[in-house]
């Protein structure tokens, strides 16, 4: 038997029987259209001082989150935020210019051909200096199905919450500032609720109001805004109220 000949005698590589498809046999059979989406930045729907670019929701994506921003220079616009609530790593991607990204109290710098990525419980934001910076941001959570937040969607209002001080002695009042929320369309009436200290009881408020604690301790003070549409996006940030000393 020679060696190059396998047990049982020759083989040859099987041929599939299947008919060939009719776009293969048929050229005159129209073609099926591939399922791609393109979009151009000029024609994203933008929100947040039309800084930010809707880029998930107006390519379709669904299996990650994914957004462009645009800063101009000098700009500390972009919310401070760690993503401790939905467990959401991020990857930082610059398309064009420079900023720097503050992570806890390391900072580095975002430019093109530099990938960044942050875990969940970090805490960041960007700035820019002397020049403008273009950079895209993807995230997701490990290990689970991806579930878009809410203002990510076209169309949709946005709640965005500061607050000074964050950390206070009991019975000194913190500034609370939702100014910069907007309604699903940019025009339309928003109305406020406050929830101070978390606990999903709400309070009828202007965009900006004070308020005083008299109990030592962490408080996720919460914003809800609801547009006149009836869309709903809420935010939140921690105060940490400290005993009076003696």
């Amino acid at each position: 038997m020679s060696l190059d000949t396998p047990p049982g005698g020759p083989r040859t590589r099987s041929m599939s029987s299947e008919p060939a498809s009719r776009e293969d046999s048929d050229p005159s059979a129209p073609s099926k259209k591939p399922d791609v989406t393109v979009k151009r930045a000029e024609d994203l729907e933008r929100f947040y001082h039309g800084s930010f670019a809707r880029l998930r929701a107006g390519l379709g994506v669904s299996a990650f989150g994914i957004q462009l921003i645009t800063l101009s220079p000098n700009s500390d616009i972009y919310p401070e935020h760690n993503h401790r609530d939905n467990g959401h790593e991020e990857v930082y991607v610059a398309l064009r210019g420079r900023a720097t990204l503050a992570v806890g109290s390391q900072e580095y710098t975002l430019e093109p051909g530099v990938f960044i990525r942050v875990g969940p419980d970090e805490t960041r934001k960007v700035i820019t200096q002397d020049e403008p910076a273009e950079f895209i941001v993807v995230g997701g959570a490990p290990g689970r199905a991806y579930s878009p937040p809410p203002y990510t969607n076209l169309g949709a209002a946005l709640a965005v919450l500061s607050a000074s001080p964050v950390s206070v002695p009991t019975g000194e009042e913190v500034r609370f500032d939702g100014s910069d929320s907007t309604s699903g369309d940019g025009t339309g009436e928003i109305t406020f609720d406050w929830d101070f200290e978390g606990n999903g009881s709400f309070v009828a408020g202007e965009s900006v109001v004070f308020h005083a604690y008299d109990t030592p301790g962490p408080y996720d003070a919460v914003l809800r805004i609801t547009d006149d549409a009836g869309q709903t996006d809420s935010d939140k940030i921690r105060i940490e109220v400290r005993g009076l000393s003696a």
